[in-house]
Order: structure tokens, then C-alpha cells, then sequence
């Protein structure tokens, strides 16, 4: 079942993220938006959802608000374009909400064509709290008296429409039209929550926009739109902030209105983004099992906050860590976004210590990488030389420069991108810590810990010059006096690696050295 969503939006920025966020979790497949001349950065922010993929933005630059024109415009899309079974045709403050599930769980199971949904307004905190989060006072038992506000009177139900057949949406989405005769029920497992009134300054902002469309529209009766045409005139005569006074309720009021039962508490939408603050909300922690059960779970050194600030697009939408686990769970890993690694260099290496079965190291002619080879075919494993080539030419400029950090930082770089590219199964290392803490300090060996097993490959200075000679290397000589030589020796000693002399060993009897140590240190 495909579930597509159509917002028409203008001047929305204090919930339009929260409304896109939200109902993205609720299983909503798609949500096509249509901006009508916002200003304050909505648009801004709804065109950074649309690299996910769930998310289209159309422009409609008319001003004379044929709300119904442009919604069907909308629902068209969804069913033409997007193949939806059930279209819901939504505005900015109100959130669609299914109790002890998703909304696609519901409309599964629906029967009728088209589904009347009530909605409950919610009652704006006092003291300026977050309207989603703190505001829980809502309206159970609205009434028909027209001399109450606004807020606690009757409002009427929206629809939710089947996309085969659909025709055409009418003002407000309340009803719809289709080609063939449909059925119609109410929906009680779904509730709109309504949060039209959220502050003075929004309401203000929307009375403008809204009553001056009204005012623009030559299609229209009189009588459609009346309240915000009303609001209008009243603004324009300078009283509406006694107007939103009243609306909103007056301490006095809100108590008179609890006693009757009028009002009420209603948390379902609250507990939900109270919980981004500490936790995850409970559908989203849903969806996000969903697509662990599908995908796999989360990379083990995932780290999410890391991840939210190494993408600006995304730092610019979310803030708590969840939502970067669920980004990624969900559209992150399949577009290749990249994130910072939240282990530590020592549970690296000790990740890292697992797969390496041996590392050897030692001066160029001494032997190592035949060694390394036959020790590597007798135990199935792999060699990785992770210094080779233009890798070591950089460590060893860096240290030149003095570089020390970054140099330690593109030797350990290399050692974990060798293993990740390497086939799965043990891998035995041509040159690793030794190496990389002799070009630098002894001040570096700490962060190579622990340490895989390791040996020191070493021969005399003629062996080594003879070797060295037959594969062509120049200035052998000069690169290879008796006191480096002999200082691969002096180490071995001081740093308890096994010395294997290879100076009259062949690469076979040197490999079976190696594996009988190997195999004392495995039995000790």
C-alpha cells in the first residue's frame, strides 16, 4: 500500500520542519508540497528535504488562495505520478495520528472509499512553552455556542481519499469528489491534532496572508472564509490582539472550560517530541527497527551527533541523536553518506588485533616479505603491505616536516583502509606499528596498542646489501650502514620481539620458525 501526503504551505517556519519530520515517521511513502509565496525560510527548509527522496516541492506563485484548485493539483500527482492508494490532504498544523500504530496501518484495514477524520484543537501553552511539546490542553468536547472562542467550538472532520478515482478535493478538504459512486465512514482510530492558534505573532502573520488571499479572490462567495476575513477587518481596525486573547482563553476561562469538560489533557503528540530531548519517540523507534530488520543495524562505531554536524544539510534539520540514526537507517547508508567513527584508537586496534595474525617487520633486505608470504600461504591468510607506495612517501614527508601527529594519523589510516579492502578471513601485515613509531618516536608505540603478534626480521649487512643488489635498489650502500642495521637488532632486544636472523635461513625455514612461535605464544 502506498501512502502520499499534500501540504500547502505559506509562511510556516516555526513547525514545518516538526510537521515534515513527524509525519515522514508516521509510514507516510511521499508528501508532495506546494509553497505559496512563503518568506520567512520555510521554502528554505522544505527544499532540504527533498534530496531524501520523499519529498516534492512545486511553486505556486498566484495569490488569490483556490486552496481546492491547488490541493487537487496535488492529490492528481499522488495518484497519477505516485500510484497512491490513499491520498491525505493535510495542512501545516495539523498532525494525523493513529493511536498504537502508523497511519498506514490503519487505512489497510479501512473499507470505505473516502474516511472523515475528526479534529482536536490544542490549546496553546500560556508562558510561550513549546506548542508541541508542553501543549497538551485540547479541546475533548467541542460546542455548537458560536459565542465561545473559536478554539473550543466544532470543527469540521477532513477527509482521507482512495486514489483510484479521485476527482477533485473541495475548499478545505473536507470533501472530495470522484468518477464513480464511493462509500464514506468516519475514522475513529485516527485523530487530527490542530494547532492553528500557537502564538500572537503567528496568529497575526496568518490573519494577514489568510485575509487578504480571501480578499484577492473574485471566485469565491462572501461567505467562504468568513472567520478570516473577519479576523482581517479586525486586524485592520487595530483590535486584533483582543481578538487572539480571547480565542486562546484567559486563565479563567481555560479552568471554567476543564470543569465543564470542555477541555482536557491530551498528550499523544507531546510525549512524542518531549522524547527528543532523551530518547526516542515511540513510532520513531519503530520505523527505525523496521529498517534494522530490513537493512542491518547500525555500523558499531556509528556515530550519530557526529554524523548530523558532518552534514550541514542535515545539521540545519534535526539536533537530537536519534534523528541521525534514523537518517541514516534510512536514506544515509543508501546514499553513501560517510560518518565520523565514534571508537576509540584503542577498541580499534583491538578490532583490529582480531584479523591480524602476525605482523613482521624489519629493514628492506632483511627477508620480511618472503617470510610474510609463506607464513601467509601455510595459515590461509592474506598479506597487506599498508605502507607500500605513495603511502609511505607521505609519512615519511610528513615527518620530515616535523608532522609527527599527521604522519602517526596516515599510518593508522592506511593500516584500517588495508583491512577493509582486504577479503574476509586473517590477514598477515608486511610492516606495521614497528614501522610507522620508528619513523616518528617511541612517544607514538602506546597508540598502536594492543599489538598483534610480531616478529623482527633482521640479517647481516652483506646478506642484506646482496639482496638489496639483485632487486636493483641504488645507493644500497649508503642506505644501509652497520649501525642501522645493527639498530634493528638493538630494538628487538629492548622491545622483547622475536629476532628471526634469516642470514642462513631459507624463506621456508624462516616461515616455520615463525609458525612454531606463533604457536607457543597461542599455547602459553
Amino acid at each position: 500500500m502506498r501512502l502520499v501526503m499534500t501540504l500547502l504551505i505559506r509562511n510556516e517556519i516555526d513547525i514545518i520542519a516538526d510537521w515534515l519530520t513527524y509525519h515522514l515517521a508516521q509510514g507516510v511513502d511521499f508528501i508532495i508540497v506546494t509553497d505559496n509565496g512563503s518568506t520567512d525560510g520555510t521554502l528554505d527548509v522544505v527544499a532540504r528535504f527533498v534530496p531524501t527522496g520523499r519529498v516534492c516541492l512545486l511553486i505556486e506563485e498566484d495569490q488569490d488562495y483556490r486552496q481546492y484548485a491547488w490541493v487537487t493539483r496535488m492529490a492528481g500527482l499522488a495518484r497519477d505520478l505516485f500510484k497512491a492508494d490513499w491520498i491525505i490532504n493535510s495542512d501545516a498544523d495539523e498532525f494525523w495520528h493513529a493511536e498504537g500504530g502508523s497511519l498506514k496501518a490503519v487505512l489497510e484495514t479501512a473499507a470505505a472509499d473516502v474516511l472523515m477524520v475528526r479534529r482536536r484543537n490544542m490549546i496553546p501553552p500560556e508562558d510561550g512553552r513549546p506548542f508541541l511539546a508542553d501543549g497538551t490542553l485540547a479541546v475533548l468536547e467541542p460546542v455548537a455556542d458560536r459565542s465561545r472562542s473559536k478554539l473550543i467550538r466544532t470543527v469540521s472532520a477532513k477527509a482521507v481519499c482512495r486514489g483510484p478515482g479521485f476527482v477533485a478535493i473541495g475548499q478545505g478538504n473536507h470533501a472530495a469528489t470522484y468518477d464513480r459512486p464511493v462509500s464514506r465512514a468516519d475514522e475513529p482510530r485516527l485523530t487530527i491534532y490542530h494547532y492553528p492558534v500557537r502564538s500572537y505573532a503567528q496568529f497575526e502573520a496568518k490573519v494577514i496572508q489568510g485575509g487578504a488571499a480571501y480578499a484577492r479572490n473574485t471566485e469565491f462567495d462572501s461567505g467562504v472564509g468568513g472567520h478570516w476575513r473577519r479576523w482581517y477587518a479586525t486586524w485592520q481596525a487595530g483590535g486584533l490582539r483582543a481578538e487572539y486573547d480571547a480565542i486562546v482563553l484567559s486563565p479563567k476561562e481555560r479552568g471554567t472550560a476543564l470543569a465543564e469538560g470542555i477541555l482536557g489533557y491530551d498528550d499523544a503528540i507531546a510525549r512524542l517530541f518531549r522524547a527528543r530531548g532523551d530518547g526516542v519517540p515511540a513510532a520513531e523507534a519503530d520505523r527505525m527497527a523496521d529498517l534494522i530488520a530490513l537493512d542491518g543495524p547500525l555500523p558499531a562505531d556509528f556515530d550519530a551527533a557526529g554524523y548530523l554536524r558532518l552534514h550541514p544539510d542535515l545539521a540545519a534539520l534535526f539536533s537530537a541523536p536519534w534523528q541521525g540514526c534514523l537518517h541514516y537507517l534510512e536514506h544515509g547508508r543508501r546514499e553513501g553518506r560517510i560518518y565520523p567513527s565514534n571508537r576509540t584508537r584503542s577498541e580499534e586496534k583491538g578490532a583490529q588485533a582480531g584479523r591480524i595474525v602476525l605482523a613482521i617487520d624489519g629493514l628492506d633486505g632483511s627477508g620480511k616479505s618472503a617470510v610474510a608470504r609463506h607464513v601467509a600461504a601455510a595459515l590461509g591468510a592474506t598479506v597487506l603491505d599498508p605502507f607500500a607506495g605513495r603511502i609511505g612517501a607521505l609519512m615519511v614527508h610528513l615527518a620530515r616536516l616535523g608532522q609527527y601527529d599527521r604522519a602517526d594519523a596516515v599510518a593508522h589510516d592506511a593500516v584500517a583502509l588495508s583491512l577493509a579492502e582486504a577479503p574476509p578471513g586473517p590477514v598477515v601485515l608486511d610492516r606495521h606499528w614497528f614501522t610507522a613509531s620508528q619513523l616518528l618516536s617511541s612517544a607514538y608505540r602506546a597508540g598502536w596498542e594492543p599489538r598483534p603478534f610480531s616478529v623482527m626480521t633482521w640479517a647481516d649487512r652483506p646478506t642484506t646489501l646482496a639482496r638489496l643488489t639483485a632487486r636493483g635498489v641504488p645507493d644500497a650502500e649508503a642506505q644501509m650502514t652497520d649501525d642501522r642495521i645493527d639498530t634493528y637488532r638493538r630494538l628487538a632486544a629492548e622491545l622483547g620481539l622475536p629476532l628471526l636472523d634469516t642470514t642462513h635461513t631459507t624463506p621456508e625455514e624462516a616461515a616455520a620458525w615463525v609458525l612454531a612461535r606463533m604457536a607457543e605464544g597461542a599455547s602459553a
